[in-house]
């Protein structure tokens, strides 16, 4: 069973989601990518606006090989 792991991107950039993945995900593990949903905010004084990706990942953890 795949594990879910979420990232939340506020600077949707394919440059800072794949930093972003390589530190949240294992590279040796299987991943896809479950759903990516977007939020826009505004601040509290109205001055900047915000939108960040909320991406959700499933990960297939690597099999660690077996000893005999």
């Amino acid at each position: 069973m795949p594990k879910q792991v979420m990232g939340a991107f506020t600077h949707v950039d394919p440059n800072q989601i794949a930093q972003q993945v390589s530190k949240t995900l294992d590279m040796n593990s299987e991943w896809t990518v479950a759903s990516v949903s977007m939020s826009e905010s505004w601040s509290p004084d109205g001055n900047n606006y915000r939108m960040t990706a909320l991406v959700v990942f499933n990960v297939v953890e690597p099999v660690e090989p077996s000893v005999h």
